[in-house]
């Protein structure tokens, strides 16, 4: 449900955009207020998402719960070692691309958390998840720097243990996103999307309405019911390249070449069936009859 997710995409007309949200606590239980799971994003094919890449669940990663072994972890390391053994080998070049390969599989650490657009608060508790940044510029790099300001702020003014994501004394944080074009390092220019970071001038309660604001940290929705995870029969089809489309008889996700020919086969023997039933007639005796006949005229059936 996309009134789930916190959307901050920019449409095709739009170069800028500015939305307004309180941050809410990971649960009624738990007062964190980020949590970080470990993700991989992926080059796919476009039948799986248009824009050619897709960010999936590592199962590796112990909040998931999951028994099964990341096939993109698996696959990452082997990239790995054949670029090791490229490398014994005195082959740089072939070493170099399957190091590259190997590097895109690697993991990321992506934050998640709940938050209220003040915009569209009738749509209730959102997710908001956004990916680690290894040079330090990243959202949750401009969130906490924000936070650690506003709290010395407060220090310097003799109050201690202030915090803009408090529940009733905090701020709504506001996000302005924008759309420019940059060099892209080889002559050329790309798209490239910023986001600014700040807080609202007044402190603030979460919600006048305590009946309201309860509701909202009561929700029960977790980050499991918004971001599905992927079984590891699904992630080995992508991480192949790969199209997972699911068979209903095996129990499983398979590739969706050999499910269209499956499909196929059993549309055609569906049809056969039919035919018998309804004109009561062996087909494969007549279909012999036919075969056995060819070549001994070397006209064309006029049908």
């Amino acid at each position: 449900d996309p009134k789930n997710y916190l959307d901050l995409k920019l449409k095709e007309h739009e170069s800028s955009k500015t939305v307004k949200v309180r941050f809410l606590p990971i649960s009624a239980s738990d007062g964190t207020v980020f949590f970080d799971i470990i993700t991989h994003a992926l080059k796919v094919d476009k039948d799986i998402a248009k824009s050619g890449f897709k960010s999936y669940v590592c199962l590796n990663d112990k909040k998931t719960d999951s028994t099964e072994e990341c096939p993109i972890c698996k696959k990452s390391k082997e990239l790995f070692d054949k670029a090791a053994e490229a490398r014994k080998e005195g082959n740089e070049a072939l070493s170099k691309s399957l190091f590259k390969e190997a590097c895109s599989l690697k993991k990321k650490r992506t934050f998640i958390a709940r938050v209220i657009d003040r915009e569209h608060e009738d749509e209730g508790v959102k997710f908001w998840r956004f990916n680690e940044n290894t040079k330090g510029e990243g959202i949750h790099d401009k969130l906490m720097s924000l936070y650690e300001t506003r709290k010395q702020e407060a220090l310097d003014d003799g109050e201690e243990d202030y915090s803009i994501f408090d529940l009733y004394n905090g701020k709504d944080i506001i996000i302005n996103v924008g759309k420019s074009m940059i060099p892209d390092g080889f002559g050329g220019m790309k798209e490239s999307i910023s986001y600014n970071i700040t807080d609202s001038g007044n402190r603030k309660p979460l919600s006048k309405d305590i009946e309201k604001a309860n509701s909202w940290l009561n929700d029960e929705k977790t980050w499991k019911d918004v971001y599905s995870l992927k079984g590891a029969d699904y992630l080995e089809l992508v991480v192949n390249g790969k199209v997972p489309v699911y068979n209903k008889e095996l129990g499983k996700f398979v590739e969706k070449v050999e499910f269209d020919t499956e499909q196929k086969k059993i549309e055609e023997e569906a049809a056969t069936e039919i035919l018998k039933e309804k004109h009561n007639v062996n087909v494969d005796a007549e279909y012999n009859k036919m075969t056995d006949n060819q070549g001994e005229n070397d006209e064309d059936l006029p049908f």
